[in-house]
């Protein structure tokens, strides 16, 4: 039996955990989108260690931005994960700006109501204003 090794949402190499999360140009671009919506810096990783200290120095401590990340990093995680599980079982497949807003939405729902203002207008100015 032949079965395709390569990673399903770029077809540009092994899946790996380096490459579905750090190295792979559609899951940086998710990254991208919701930095842009967050209103971060977004500096792209090329390694594992990089990604997870990048992640660790964002997700210290108890501030707002590090609560944000925490759940936006979790909502990612599980959004390209998701992408690649359809992609294999259903053949179906989505843009990464339609996974990006599918976060950003997401995370809008479930969010701690003292955050819920600040992320709605960061959603309006980042997916309706900014086209």
């Amino acid at each position: 039996m032949d079965v395709d090794q390569s990673f399903k949402l770029c077809k540009q190499q092994l899946e790996s955990r380096d490459h579905i999360y750090v190295q792979c140009l559609f899951t940086q671009q998710v990254w991208e989108r919701i930095m842009k919506w967050l209103t971060w810096q977004w500096n792209s990783t090329t390694t594992w260690d990089d990604h997870l200290t990048w992640c660790i120095v964002r997700a210290k401590g108890k501030s707002l931005n590090a609560q944000i990340f925490k759940m936006v990093y979790a909502e990612l995680v599980y959004g390209i994960w998701i992408e690649r599980n359809i992609r294999i079982f259903e053949n179906k497949g989505r843009q990464s700006e339609e996974i990006a807003k599918e976060i950003a939405f997401t995370y809008n729902v479930r969010a701690p109501l003292r955050i819920k203002a600040k992320l709605q207008q960061l959603l309006f100015l980042c997916f309706y204003v900014d086209r």
